[in-house]
């Protein structure tokens, strides 16, 4: 290998400064995983990408830096569960079984869960693992904040062609395991607009009613 006469390395980055703004933008909505290797990692992304940034953009950075301003409450602390997220990252991306010691928030003691770690669930600011149970025989969720300890094993697993993440999650309603049904709600007119305004679920359909008040129907479980 050689390199061609005249070669000046690589060119800069080509990146305009509404995109490095949708860069902060991800890194603000994630800011509750503060002191996690997730964060960490997207922080050194952005580093390197500024480090490359042409003056014109440059010039802009403090203000992109302070133009998103997330408002996060009932947020969960996942800083002390920095070494447990690194081992749980190899496991999902090698497809690692892991051992998880876990404790239930009725339970008296923590319990020792073989898994097969499927996905990483974020939901409402919370970290989750679906994967496969070797004791229930079945896929179950595991709660990243309940889990003391996470033990990696040699063994090597194939997640089934069959499996979806979006498709498992669809018929539920946030994250409850119940049989879907036919729901439906009348919201009055004084706080019809809330449910105009958002998608709380794929299947929501809403209605708006003669006094101002609207229906809203989903086909979920988790009533």
């Amino acid at each position: 290998w050689q390199l061609p006469p005249g070669y000046k390395g690589l060119p800069q980055i080509a990146i305009t400064q509404y995109e490095l703004m949708s860069l902060h933008l991800a890194k603000n909505h994630l800011a509750y995983l503060n002191g996690t290797p997730f964060l960490d990692d997207l922080e050194a992304v952005i580093a390197k990408v500024e480090a490359g940034l042409p003056a014109k953009t440059a010039n802009h950075l403090e203000r992109i830096v302070r133009v998103f301003m997330p408002l996060q409450r009932g947020t969960r602390s996942y800083d002390r569960k920095n070494d447990l997220l690194r081992q749980l990252r190899t496991a999902l991306l090698l497809q690692l079984t892991v051992n998880l010691t876990y404790k239930k928030p009725d339970a008296n003691k923590a319990s020792v869960y073989r898994i097969d770690p499927y996905a990483l669930v974020l939901y409402e600011q919370g970290l989750y693992v679906a994967g496969y149970s070797h004791r229930s025989h079945a896929e179950r969720l595991f709660a990243v904040d309940r889990i003391q300890k996470i033990t990696l094993t040699e063994e090597r697993f194939e997640i089934p062609v069959s499996y979806s993440s979006a498709e498992r999650y669809a018929d539920q309603f946030g994250l409850i395991e119940e049989s879907p049904q036919e729901v439906r709600i009348c919201f009055s007119h004084d706080v019809a607009h809330l449910m105009r305004e958002r998608q709380c679920h794929p299947s929501q359909r809403t209605k708006k009613l003669k006094n101002g008040s609207v229906e809203v129907s989903f086909h979920a479980g988790g009533l």
